[in-house]
């Protein structure tokens, strides 16, 4: 019943029924409601726990209207394995340029117990990208590289003649946040003579400026398949197609998610029926190597800002 009515001295019926949740308006991620939705391609979700510990995946993002992973961990009051003493981290993460670490634990020194929780906070001016939060589990921070902080890109990038810019995070006009990436689509005819992907690092777009669209040439051997995606990476071709077959002078450029940057080839082009070259670089998660320490009979990184994340051996 949703409704009642006062029947002199009492109410009938006199209780109301109860509120049971829809499941259909549940997101694909698995919450029950999505307050801030639609999310555009290439949002990042991030779990974070208020009480206890992660278990599972921490972090997700949406491709092609998809999460990916589809579902992420859960918060459990405990973790299997962890203790005290040699299960402790003996030192924190390097706290990023132009922001600040907290510790749930109140110290600001090492050892930090299993549970304890680190958190990023930026200065003014400055915007997170990356996972906000990192929690110590089996002398270990998870996950490894916790948020930078970064200005954003107060422009757009300019936009050659016969081509559209599109931006990861649906917006079309700036200020955009860093990790946003910048793809460019040629006008039918047309295709592009380099570039075709740009990313906001650090308050610039990197690179600063994309190709221009020239008139397409035609006859040639279309490209049947398209190029395989790295890890915290996807590939946009210039014809804004999917998968193939892809015309003859389509360009594929790397698009690295917020987090990570290129490393290796960012461009390939549809020759002839092959792409040349025939793969394209790696997304590399920013933060990196500064020194490394023997432990337990192997080396454990530290990091610092704009360098590739290594895991190094004796």
């Amino acid at each position: 019943e949703s409704a009642a009515v006062c029947n002199g001295q009492s109410w009938q019926p006199a209780s109301f029924g109860i509120c049971i949740r829809n499941d259909s308006n549940s997101n694909s991620l698995g919450l029950p409601w999505s307050p801030f939705g639609p999310f555009p391609s290439g949002t990042a979700a991030y779990l974070e726990c208020t009480s206890g510990f992660p278990q599972g995946s921490t972090s997700s993002r949406c491709t092609n209207g998809q999460w990916n992973p589809s579902a992420l961990g859960a918060c459990t009051s405990s973790v299997i394995g962890i203790g005290t003493g040699s299960m402790q981290c003996s030192v924190g993460p390097p706290a990023p340029l132009n922001g600040k670490l907290t510790y749930s634990s109140g110290s600001m020194f090492g050892p930090f117990s299993s549970g304890t929780v680190v958190s990023v906070s930026c200065e003014s001016g400055f915007t997170l990208s990356g996972p906000r939060n990192a929690t110590c589990i089996n002398s270990q921070w998870s996950p490894s590289t916790i948020a930078r902080c970064e200005t954003q890109c107060s422009s757009s990038i300019s936009v050659p003649l016969n081509g559209r810019v599109s931006y990861s995070d649906g917006r079309s006009y700036a200020p955009f946040l860093p990790g946003t990436t910048a793809t460019l689509t040629c006008d039918t005819g047309y295709q592009p003579s380099g570039e075709i992907t740009s990313q906001c690092i650090n308050g610039k777009w990197e690179p600063s400026s994309f190709s221009q669209c020239a008139q397409g040439r035609s006859g040639g051997t279309q490209c049947l398949f398209g190029i395989g995606a790295p890890l915290n990476g996807r590939i946009h071709y210039s014809n804004d197609a999917m998968w193939g077959p892809f015309p003859d002078g389509t360009s594929a450029g790397l698009v690295c998610y917020s987090g990570s940057s290129p490393s290796g080839a960012t461009l390939s082009t549809c020759q002839n029926g092959q792409w040349a070259p025939t793969a394209l670089g790696q997304c590399i998660q920013r933060g990196c190597l500064k020194r490394r320490r023997l432990f337990r009979n192997a080396c454990r990184f530290f990091c610092l800002p704009n360098i590739a994340c290594l895991l190094l051996f004796p």
